[in-house]
């Protein structure tokens, strides 16, 4: 599929730079998680993306100092795949991604874990590739 989201003047270097590039993407999953909970992701050839949709939480990404809130509405992407963690709270633990889904089975496309009855977060994750550029820019 492809859509076009924006267009640029003839001649804009914008739209030289992103002329060929095509994104591939998938949603893994949606996931409701209720405070306390985190979740690890180890770093990959595929770029990484979660948005939000309810709650707050904190994003960490390895070689970054400081953690970075995210709240409802936010759209976080690691387009080089970086190992990263995102909580509901700095000091809360973060298993692998891989181990939660040991754990925990996802129905409908919907992954749910954390603790028992604290705030509730919703976030869908996902991975994506670029595809097609003539170079890097």
């Amino acid at each position: 599929m492809r859509k076009t989201v924006a267009t640029f003047a003839d001649g804009d270097v914008a739209s030289e730079l992103l002329r060929d590039f095509r994104i591939d993407s998938s949603v893994l999953c949606r996931s409701v998680m209720a405070a306390p909970w985190g979740f690890g992701v180890a770093g990959r050839d595929l770029g990484s993306f979660h948005m939000v949709l309810a709650g707050t939480g904190w994003l960490e990404v390895d070689g970054q100092s400081e953690p970075i809130r995210v709240d409802t509405g936010a759209l976080v992407v690691l387009p080089t795949g970086n190992p990263h963690w995102v909580k509901d709270s700095p000091s809360s633990s973060a298993p692998s991604l891989t181990s939660i889904l040991a754990h925990h089975d996802v129905i409908d496309g919907e992954l749910r874990f954390g603790g028992d009855d604290g705030p509730l977060t919703e976030i869908v994750c996902g991975v994506f590739m670029l595809e097609g550029a003539r170079s890097t820019p």
